[in-house]
């Protein structure tokens, strides 16, 4: 089907049809084919733009957690960013009011992880995925959250461990 689907597209860009839209329903399709993407939910655009203007930078909760893989937590905006439970005080400019509840998103590959036996997270499974684990953590706060670390970090399940990442991939949502 996938390659089908591909022949189709190729003969439809070559033949120089400038504008073309395809119900996909397989993101992964969708991002590996399309110059652009209208994110629908019940009716309605979401977002429209590139796919990894998608991915990278989603306007709001539905896209964010639509297009990829994405931890998606809650957190309280403060006066020069926002606190979450576990990950603490985080700069950011959020352009909101301070005290109120938000969502943020990390992505799985921009997360870190170093082990600490006072850390905020203490790690539930660790499954080897050829170039990289996949790694589920337990917070402290009682949410999980995914990472995909380097296949040689050595960390065992039960380990307890603190969660690191650049403040500039973060996504903040209002609820």
């Amino acid at each position: 089907f996938f390659s089908s689907r591909r022949r189709h597209t190729r003969y439809i860009s070559v033949t120089g049809v400038q504008t073309c839209a395809l119900p996909i329903y397989d993101q992964e399709e969708a991002i590996s084919l399309a110059n652009r993407i209208a994110v629908f939910n019940k009716g309605e655009i979401k977002q429209i733009s590139t796919p990894q203007e998608l991915y990278e930078n989603p306007q709001n909760e539905f896209v964010a957690d639509f297009i990829g893989e994405g931890n998606i937590l809650n957190a309280i905006t403060t006066a020069d960013g926002i606190e979450h439970k576990s990950l603490g005080k985080i700069t950011i400019n959020t352009g909101l009011n301070t005290n109120q509840e938000v969502k943020i998103l990390i992505r799985p590959e921009s997360l870190n992880l170093s082990k600490n036996p006072s850390g905020t997270g203490s790690i539930q499974d660790i499954v080897f995925a050829g170039s990289k684990k996949n790694i589920t953590v337990l917070l402290d706060s009682g949410e999980i959250i995914r990472v995909y670390a380097d296949k040689a970090i050595e960390l065992e399940k039960g380990s307890k461990v603190n969660i690191s990442f650049n403040p500039q991939d973060l996504r903040v949502f209002k609820k």
